[in-house]
């Protein structure tokens, strides 16, 4: 049986402390490694702290890791380090944006009075559903082809609290002492 191989890396190791008490320890690991001719750039991304545990590795990303940390946009960044856990589904957004639909129906007359009486009373009794699944089931349950047409599109997510705010008070900081220290060797 072979034996597995281990090797000691080194990381940069940031540790942040809001004024308002939200702290988070960020590990930093960085390299690059030739391939066909090129130099290519890795970075792997690991942060516990007060909004959670994030973590991820991008091994290419075109150009030097600050570059690549500080040029992202919150949703890339999100899916990266949540592995696509970074939305939840929004059951009042959803609710309104059925009744939007309904509206729309009913003005260009696909709908009747009463279809529309019977799907609003439908998400009425929806509106305490406290999942995806269980908002979805509901509708569709309910026999009525206004929700089989359109579930889909009325479903509603958002960004998970945590997500928002570990980028806007723990990342941003980051962000910023990085290209700090990148305009400070130049």
């Amino acid at each position: 049986m072979t034996k597995p191989t281990i090797s000691k890396g080194v990381a940069d190791v940031y540790h942040i402390r809001t004024p308002d008490g939200d702290f988070a320890a960020v590990y930093i690991e960085h390299g690059s490694y030739a391939s066909h001719g090129t130099t290519n750039y890795w970075v792997r991304v690991a942060s516990t702290g007060s909004f959670g545990t994030y973590g991820t590795y991008w091994n290419s990303v075109g150009s030097d890791h600050v570059s690549f940390l500080t040029g992202i946009d919150f949703d890339y960044a999100m899916k990266n380090l949540t592995s696509y856990k970074h939305r939840e589904f929004d059951l009042d957004e959803s609710v309104k944006q059925a009744k939007v639909w309904l509206f729309v129906e009913r003005r260009r007359e696909d709908l009747t009075k009463e279809e529309a009486r019977e799907a609003f009373d439908v998400l009425l009794e929806v509106s305490g559903t406290n999942s995806k699944d269980a908002f979805v089931n509901s509708l569709l349950e309910s026999n009525l082809p206004f929700f089989n047409e359109c579930y889909e599109w009325i479903v509603c997510e958002r960004y998970k609290s945590d997500c928002v705010g570990f980028w806007e008070n723990i990342w941003s900081v980051l962000v910023k002492q990085l290209q700090e220290e990148k305009n400070a060797k130049q």
